[in-house]
């Protein structure tokens, strides 16, 4: 969720507990996005542009290793538009297909999506999968293929998409490509230059084998323009990563480690829409496991193997109300058996937290000792308090919002936008209490703050003479990071950092338990 500050270990230590055994490409990923993040947070800073190269990466493995995964959720983490783009099906000018220039329209909706501007889309991520069937085709005419425009696309350059009123027009200098593809065939290509001369033996008359670990870390330029790459096309790529052949200890990770594991996500469904828990045994685990090996689906095999064994059970699940939770195991001689456990299903939740609480004027009294006056008046201070009350969520801690926390009822931008609002709140009572508008900053204060935050997010709080303090910039620049959200949306944006304040409050100091303690975060 919304990091404080953003490094290449924060976020290669977040996508390590999704995406099991690709250190080296997280390692890689991390970097180029960071990089990345460093223009796009450069242009949105001060609206200047930054020449030079970009940061593209060409990533080599089989299908079902996370390499999309991981970009998904590293661009969510980040706030930026990704799209997903099937290579193979570009076409050059003349060829029926999809356009390069068609790549415009798919960013302005994922922008859109996300309430991006268009200085925001502009420094969207362009993921080409399947980049190395645009070299491998069967097809061989020239024109055929989609390189030329590609690489101007890649290059930078003015392009824009439909016609008349609908006509969409964008720079691409700054978009950030990460290409990625198989390459079958191209492990016997490195072999072969890795290879001795002398045929069969090498110089001591030893017969030469094959190194042991992943061959595909061996590539070279040279190999993949022997496969077919564009040289051009390859020196727009200045970060080569290849992705590790899965093992079987990795496939049981991705089960029963993994923050996106199959059997996680099935439960999380589950719990939400039945009330119900799952889990699976190592045993059990490591029989998917095995299966998802042989199949060369890769990780989503284990998608396909769990469903398989659970389609009965699932068929059956609403009709036995009986039980409450289901265990995954596997007996010898008896294959895979799914446990019951009888028990009553705990209510369901909504789908959305109710908002606001009412405080008694007991709360209200423990609450007005919470003292904010320990956040020094500094921007980062207050973005660095305001990110500390949400993170307890985040992290999945906080177990009073059901089954997990906050992420799991809200989506991230909504969680983003409140962290924001809340932002906005805590430099509002510092204006205020500046403008001797208010008396103290303590929880009620804040609680009151967002409760009665203008939702005209566009429009300034006070008549410009007023607008004294330091940090007036600074809340301006929070709101206008939700200055695109409608009425209701805000609404709801409102309710969220109402309830983290309030339950952060309940949570840190103890406040249902008696008299606050005396430290404060700093």
């Amino acid at each position: 969720m919304g990091l404080k500050k953003v490094t290449p270990e924060k976020l290669f230590r977040i996508l390590g507990k999704s995406i099991i055994g690709q250190g080296g490409y997280l390692y890689d990923l991390s970097v180029a996005i960071w990089l990345h993040n460093l223009r796009r947070e450069h242009y949105l800073r001060t609206g200047q542009r930054m020449d030079g190269s970009k940061y593209n990466m060409l990533v080599i493995g089989k299908s079902g290793c996370g390499k999309t995964s991981a970009i998904q959720e590293a661009a969510a983490l980040l706030d930026i538009p990704v799209v997903l783009e099937d290579a193979s099906q570009l076409r050059g000018s003349g060829w029926k297909g999809k356009q390069v220039s068609e790549i415009v329209r798919d960013i302005h909706e994922a922008a859109k999506a996300k309430d991006a501007g268009q200085g925001s889309a502009e420094f969207s991520i362009v993921v080409l999968d399947e980049i190395d069937k645009v070299f491998s085709g069967s097809v061989q005419e020239k024109s055929f293929y989609p390189i030329d425009n590609l690489l101007k696309f890649m290059e930078g350059t003015e392009c824009g998409y439909g016609d008349g009123e609908n006509r969409i027009q964008m720079r691409t200098h700054d978009l950030l490509f990460i290409c990625i593809g198989a390459f079958d065939g191209l492990d016997e290509i490195i072999k072969r230059r890795l290879k001795p001369k002398a045929i069969g033996f090498s110089s001591s008359g030893e017969e030469w084998e094959t190194p042991e670990e992943n061959i595909l870390k061996e590539v070279s330029t040279e190999d993949l323009a022997a496969y077919g790459v564009n040289r051009q096309f390859l020196g727009r790529l200045p970060i080569i990563s290849v992705m590790n052949e899965l093992t079987r200890q990795n496939y049981e990770d991705i089960l029963l480690k993994s923050d996106i594991s199959p059997v996680k996500q099935l439960g999380t469904l589950l719990q939400l829409g039945q009330g119900v828990s799952l889990s699976i045994t190592p045993k059990a685990a490591g029989k998917l496991a095995e299966r998802a090996m042989s199949s060369g689906l890769g990780a989503r095999a284990l998608h396909r193997g769990l469903i398989c064994e659970m389609k009965d059970t699932l068929y059956d699940m609403p009709e036995c109300e009986e039980c409450n939770a289901y265990r995954i195991d596997y007996k010898d001689g008896d294959g895979f058996v799914i446990w019951e456990t009888e028990g009553e299903r705990p209510a369901l939740h909504g789908e959305k937290a109710e908002a606001p609480f009412q405080l008694s004027h007991e709360e209200r009294q423990l609450l007005r000792r919470v003292i904010l006056d320990t956040i020094p008046e500094e921007a980062d201070s207050i973005q660095v308090y305001a990110e500390q009350m949400f993170e307890i969520y985040e992290e999945g801690r906080f177990m009073e919002c059901p089954p997990k926390g906050l992420a799991d009822i809200y989506s991230y931008m909504d969680i983003r936008r409140a962290q924001f609002f809340t932002a906005a709140a805590i430099t509002q009572l510092f204006i205020d209490a500046k403008l001797k508008i208010a008396s103290g900053k303590n929880m009620v204060s804040l609680l009151d703050a967002i409760q009665t935050l203008p939702l005209n997010l566009g429009s300034p709080f006070l008549p410009a003479q007023r607008l004294s303090h330091p940090l007036e910039h600074q809340r301006n620049r929070f709101l206008q990071r939700l200055s695109q959200c409608t009425q209701e949306k805000a609404e709801e944006i409102r309710g969220i950092a109402w309830v983290v304040v309030h339950k952060y409050a309940k949570r840190v100091y103890n406040l249902d338990f008696g008299v606050p303690d005396d430290e404060y975060l700093s």
